[in-house]
């Protein structure tokens, strides 16, 4: 081929858009040579140089490309070099997700209040308890969330829903202070604790007194 007139890029490489510090690709470059007879050919990787390309800073960047076999012969093509976007490595912060009393039988929506401050990618998810306001006791939730750079948050919070209102356990052994009266409050029939003291000691008494009774009887019999 020492009888090329010139060459081209007749088509240039797939990536012509560059972020600072990346490394040149070639993929899908075709450089072609034209006789002077006026007829093409396309060069193959060997038969041409590629200059160095420099993406250490940001601006539009000039590629030459040298036919081998008579360095005289050069064509160009421009590719662009960008600031690389920054990596965005903070999660996001999700708010209003403090530890919560709730009131028993209360409606509670988990997600009231809670916020999150980041570009999300998708809305928050939560996981953990179910809570049930009809049953006291703690309910422990988690709040997940992603943002676009994939970076994860993720908070835990705990809902204690309250015992009802008025109502004091009773606990084993205790004496009920309604038990002696019905579900009216009435006064259910029978001996109050004070009642059965006093039938307690009325019956030892009468114990007693026939004791005493019986003892005379059989003196008098012994006398007799």
């Amino acid at each position: 081929m020492s009888d090329v007139a010139s060459i081209a890029v007749t088509k240039q490489p797939t990536k012509t858009v560059y972020a600072t510090g990346e490394t040149f690709d070639l993929s899908g470059m075709v450089v072609t040579a034209t006789m002077s007879d006026g007829t093409t050919a396309e060069l193959g990787e060997g038969e041409y140089t590629v200059s160095e390309f420099d993406s250490s800073t940001a601006g539009e960047k000039t590629i030459t490309v040298t036919y081998a076999a008579d360095t005289s012969l050069t064509a160009t093509f421009k590719v662009t070099v960008k600031e690389a976007e920054p990596v965005d490595t903070v999660p996001p912060v999700i708010s209003g997700t403090d530890d919560v009393a709730v009131e028993f039988g209360a409606s509670f929506d988990p997600m009231a209040g809670v916020k999150v401050v980041d570009d999300v990618t998708g809305a928050v998810k939560v996981s953990g308890d179910t809570v049930d306001t009809s049953k006291p006791g703690a309910y422990t939730l988690v709040y997940t969330v992603s943002d676009a750079a994939g970076n994860e948050a993720s908070v835990t919070r705990v809902a204690t829903v309250k015992e009802k209102a008025g109502e004091t356990p009773v606990e084993p052994g205790d004496k009920d202070p309604d038990g002696d009266k019905d579900d009216q409050g009435n006064k259910k029939p029978g001996l109050s604790a004070t009642d059965a003291s006093v039938s307690v000691v009325a019956i030892a008494a009468i114990g007693l007194l026939a004791t005493g009774a019986v003892s005379v009887a059989v003196r008098r019999r012994r006398d007799i």
